[in-house]
């Protein structure tokens, strides 16, 4: 099955939330490259920070944010 733009722009949420990829293609009756591009397509360093957290010339906040996602 292919996902709507909805699901698709809900898969990265429900990431977040704690669904596996797994659990996310059974839900939305795909497969799980499917769900994996849909989660690709929607991540960023701006678009999983915390903007009111950021700073975004400060170098540092990017160097320690990277180092935790390491």
């Amino acid at each position: 099955m292919t996902l709507t733009p909805e699901q698709k722009k809900n898969i990265p949420q429900l990431i977040l939330t704690g669904k596996t990829l797994e659990d996310i293609s059974e839900m939305y009756k795909c497969n799980y490259d499917q769900a994996w591009d849909a989660f690709v397509e929607h991540i960023s360093v701006h678009t999983m920070l915390p903007v009111d957290e950021m700073d975004m010339d400060d170098m540092e906040f990017y160097v320690k944010r990277l180092t935790q996602l390491n």
